[in-house]
């Protein structure tokens, strides 16, 4: 039995125990996965807002290019038209 207690004091003294701050090292830990947790939400939270909703941001962007574009091409085909104006008003003057 004495043998046994040895060899347990042994083990204790190796496994080199610090109970006293056990308790501040687990609530640290606590605190950094409470933290990592409302990081992750927040982050899944405004992927959601941004790609995967109806009216998403993406969507919204997407539509507004499309609306961009076909402005471009209007006044593309403006400046056009209004190049070939002129020149045929120049023709015609002359």
């Amino acid at each position: 039995m004495a043998d046994l207690w040895r060899f347990q004091t042994r083990e204790i003294a190796d496994a080199q125990l610090a109970a006293e701050d056990e308790d501040a090292q687990l609530e640290a830990e606590k605190l950094v996965l409470a933290n990592a947790e409302k990081l992750y939400t927040a982050a899944m939270s405004a992927h959601e807002l941004l790609y995967e909703q109806e009216g998403s941001a993406e969507t919204t962007l997407t539509a507004a290019l499309k609306h961009v574009e076909e402005l471009r091409s209007s006044m593309r085909d403006s400046r056009s038209r209004h190049s070939s104006l002129r020149r045929r008003r120049r023709r015609w003057r002359t």
